[in-house]
């Protein structure tokens, strides 16, 4: 699985769940059900990068002010 066949993926189960993510989940267990364990795999590394990818300071910063804005 390539960055192309991952993020559309991404988007294919997102369209499903209409952005609920309990239901992007579903879709995407649905998905992944049907693909061969090799692509499987290949979509478990490409998650785990991509996260990691967002895992930066400013990221870290910016929930932590969304959170504190949030509070009653």
């Amino acid at each position: 699985m390539d960055d192309e066949q991952f993020w559309q993926t991404i988007d294919v189960t997102l369209q499903r769940s209409a952005q609920d993510t309990d239901e992007q989940a579903e879709a995407l267990r649905d998905v992944l059900a049907g693909l061969p364990d090799a692509e499987v795999l290949d979509f478990d590394r490409r998650l785990v990068a991509a996260n990691h990818e967002l895992y930066t300071w400013t990221h870290i910063a910016a929930g932590a002010s969304m959170s504190r804005w949030l509070r009653p």
